[in-house]
């Protein structure tokens, strides 16, 4: 036994130290490895206290796995997610329409194969859409872009700005001058959005349909798409409308819609009309006998994450026909609609930014009803002058045996004979 004062290691049981002469107890121990001393009431609780971590540590892991799962299957149930991303398109909705000043561009680009003519895919295949948007509610200030590049050159570009009831077009490369428009007729100073009751029939509207489907209409599995380039397999969730389905659906939105005061009231207001003529209109669009025998429709949501709730796709398939919008990345989608053996994809891409609007200071604006027939002409003319013109002139020729050409001098011909034709008059 070791000495407590000096460490000197006694016979076993002896009571006085032969080193130092110190009384021994018989009651401590000392540990030889690490020289903490130990009674024997401190390993007993020391002891205890081990089992029951290893007894409580386990029980904790199997709660936390079980609340997992728990959570997991009630939010990745059919229903739930249906409900979730028709919630998510209401808030999106709500959002874009309270904003009072925006601006977006956004990029077209079309592809089309399977038509068996080769010339004309690759012609649609070379064409790039471009528009821009930047408005601005509160001043009633609107700016509208619209342009096409072809083989990656410019093509066309026609620009729109609209303040005080009056729009400016610029045919831009086109036309000298811009050519001035007069909107009072068409009232747009007049026709500002109801935010406050818009927000109430969305939201009234997105929550009566999300407690309106049921999960047994809809079936959950596997599908691989391909996003952003790349294979990605995901989960499926298939609403399948029939006629059954479609009725049960539409019977108790009607209901819920109906005995929702505050909707009714909101709705009359965006539309317009009277309460009454509000509750008609709804039941009248909302009847069970809207519904054709011949549609048997598929909604698929195609998710993604650890709780199966993140947005990538959605398709709709009727028959032999599909349209499909796939989320590549943020702000970049496809839209592809497939028939049979033809596929129409268009990729858009959305930028959006709080570009301020600029009203172009107009001097030279020509009212439209003064345009001269010459003025028309030189613009068909310019056409010709474009970068991606002779591109384009001679893809036209391959794919449809007649070039550009000639079809603006047709063009220029139909406009020349109209205008005589109405001086002989």
């Amino acid at each position: 036994m070791k000495c407590s004062k000096c460490s000197f290691e006694n016979e076993k049981d002896v009571k006085i130290c032969a080193n130092c002469g110190a009384e021994l107890n018989n009651s401590e121990a000392v540990n030889i490895n690490t020289g903490v001393e130990l009674n024997s009431k401190e390993m007993e609780n020391t002891t205890k206290g081990k089992n029951k971590l290893l007894f409580i540590i386990p029980v904790v892991v199997v709660l936390l796995v079980g609340l997992f799962l728990v959570l997991r299957m009630l939010l990745s149930s059919p229903k739930m997610i249906y409900s979730s991303m028709i919630k998510k398109l209401g808030n999106s909705i709500n959002e874009k329409t309270s904003d009072n000043k925006a601006y977006y561009n956004v990029s077209l680009k079309p592809t089309i194969s399977g038509t068996g003519q080769k010339e004309i895919e690759k012609l649609v295949n070379k064409v790039t859409i471009v528009a821009g948007a930047n408005y601005n509610s509160k001043n009633k200030e609107i700016m509208f872009g619209l342009g096409a590049k072809y083989n990656n050159k410019d093509l066309i570009s026609i620009d729109m700005n609209y303040k005080e009831q009056k729009a400016y077009l610029f045919l831009n490369k086109l036309l000298d001058y811009p050519i001035k428009m007069d909107t009072k007729s068409l009232n747009f100073d007049d026709n500002s959005i109801d935010i406050e009751n818009t927000k109430k029939v969305v939201n009234g509207f997105t929550d009566a349909l999300s407690q309106s489907i049921k999960n047994d209409y809809i079936t959950k599995s596997k599908e691989t798409l391909t996003i952003d380039g790349k294979e990605r397999k995901l989960n499926a969730y298939a609403l399948t409308v029939n006629e059954k389905n479609y009725k049960e659906i539409a019977t108790s939105l009607k209901d819920k819609l109906l005995k929702d005061k505050e909707f009714i009231k909101a709705y009359a207001k965006v539309t317009n009309s009277k309460e009454k003529e509000a509750k008609k209109e709804l039941n009248d669009a909302l009847s069970a006998s809207n519904y054709s025998n011949d549609q048997n429709m598929k909604i698929v949501l195609y998710t993604s994450g650890l709780f199966n709730n993140k947005f990538v796709g959605i398709n709709i398939k009727d028959n032999d026909t599909s349209f499909e919008i796939i989320n590549n990345k943020e702000n970049n989608y496809d839209f592809i609609i497939k028939s049979s053996n033809i596929i129409v994809k268009l990729n858009v891409n959305v930028e959006e930014s709080n570009k301020k609007i600029d009203i172009n200071n107009i001097k030279n604006a020509k009212d439209i009803n003064d345009i001269e027939q010459k003025d028309i002409l030189n613009t068909i003319d310019n056409i010709k002058k474009a970068d991606a013109y002779s591109d384009l002139n001679k893809d036209i020729k391959n794919a449809l045996g007649t070039d550009l050409d000639s079809l603006i001098n047709y063009l220029k011909l139909s406009l020349s004979y109209t205008s005589m034709s109405e001086l002989q008059y």
